[in-house]
């Protein structure tokens, strides 16, 4: 599971000392605690980039896998059932509709690109956390 990572752990203190520090801010008027009011949104929009970009990346490699696994079965089932004679299918009605397919995913991964940009506000504790989740 993905919270066992020393990562993910790390992630969410550093999102929830964060918070403190900000509550602190907050309800104290003396000059250190402006200061630590101050290291409170970097520090949770850190905490919080990367965990989101670890679930991007541990959901993303749990998929890939599956998808690969129910391509592989179909891949069987379809060459055994052509050897067989059982089917015959329309090669350039498949590739047609593999090409939509190919430029609707190609549209909506930039609309998935943008939305993470604006949800995600640390890129490179994203990228990071993306990484790490992938190899989970």
């Amino acid at each position: 599971m993905p919270w066992h990572a020393l990562s993910v752990r790390l992630a969410i203190g550093l999102t929830v000392i964060g918070a403190a520090f900000w509550v602190y801010g907050q309800a104290a008027d003396s000059g250190s605690a402006g200061t630590l009011g101050e290291w409170a949104p970097p520090m949770m929009r850190f905490g919080v980039s990367f965990l989101g970009g670890f679930v991007v990346g541990w959901t993303l490699r749990r998929f890939l896998k599956w998808t690969l696994l129910i391509v592989a079965l179909l891949g069987i089932a379809i060459f055994i059932l052509k050897r067989t004679g059982m089917i015959d299918l329309p090669w350039d009605q498949i590739e047609g509709h593999v090409e939509e397919g190919s430029s609707w995913l190609q549209a909506q991964a930039g609309n998935v690109k943008s939305l993470v940009k604006g949800y995600l506000p640390s890129g490179v504790a994203a990228v990071i956390g993306i990484v790490l989740g992938l190899r989970r």
